[in-house]
């Protein structure tokens, strides 16, 4: 069974590639990424123009 490690994570293009591991709202409450999406450049954009300030993520774990 493989170990799945989440961990809070400012809002950088450092984690292009991670997936989310909760849903992310913006202030207003509207979903803006979904549990589970893999992050890109451009979604991390998008969630720094929403002025979202930490994500939770699953850490990359090497086997």
């Amino acid at each position: 069974m493989a170990k799945v490690v989440i961990v809070q994570a400012p809002v950088t293009t450092t984690f292009t590639g991670y997936v989310l591991a909760e849903d992310v709202y913006a202030e207003t409450g509207k979903l803006l990424l979904s549990k589970g999406t893999r992050l890109t450049e451009s979604k991390i954009l998008g969630l720094k123009k929403h002025k979202v300030k930490k994500i939770y993520v699953y850490e990359k774990v090497a086997f």
